[in-house]
């Protein structure tokens, strides 16, 4: 898990994107994991993934989080062949007691590595690419 601005030295956008670019035509799979609050939902939707068509870890995350109803194409992280999971409602996790958010905050890492798990087991769609996606388009 890398968050661009702790790392050390941090990490500028386009330095993250180069990162981000380089794991995928490595082959290793990169997820940005996000939540939003429930003033921030699109279509109806405050969770889902967002990643390439062809992408083994957007189908496996999109199993249990749903597709955010947004083109991939429109985001920086999935042109350069990661994905993005939109994976909590931020309002909803703030109004549980502590318990039953560490619970929750607990079910979703689950969901979030066993889809990990699910798509490491199919291969990538071509070679240069990682389960998370392919390197497409402008990277800007």
């Amino acid at each position: 898990m890398l968050r661009p601005d702790l790392a050390n030295p941090p990490l500028a956008w386009p330095q993250y994107m180069s990162w981000v670019r380089e794991q995928s035509r490595a082959g290793v799979s990169v997820l940005e994991v996000h939540g939003q609050g429930s003033g921030a939902e699109m279509d109806g939707r405050v969770t889902g993934v967002i990643a390439q068509d062809d992408s083994n870890l957007g189908a496996a995350l999109a199993s249990r989080f749903g597709r955010f109803p947004m083109n991939w194409e429109d985001l920086a992280i999935p042109r350069c062949g990661g994905a993005v999971v939109e994976s909590f409602d931020a309002t909803e996790l703030e109004a549980l007691s502590a318990v039953s958010r560490s619970a929750a905050v607990d079910a979703i890492a689950g969901d979030i590595a066993d889809a990990v798990d699910d798509a490491g087991a199919a291969p990538p769609p071509r070679e240069g690419c990682s389960p998370s996606g392919c390197v497409r388009g402008s990277t800007r």
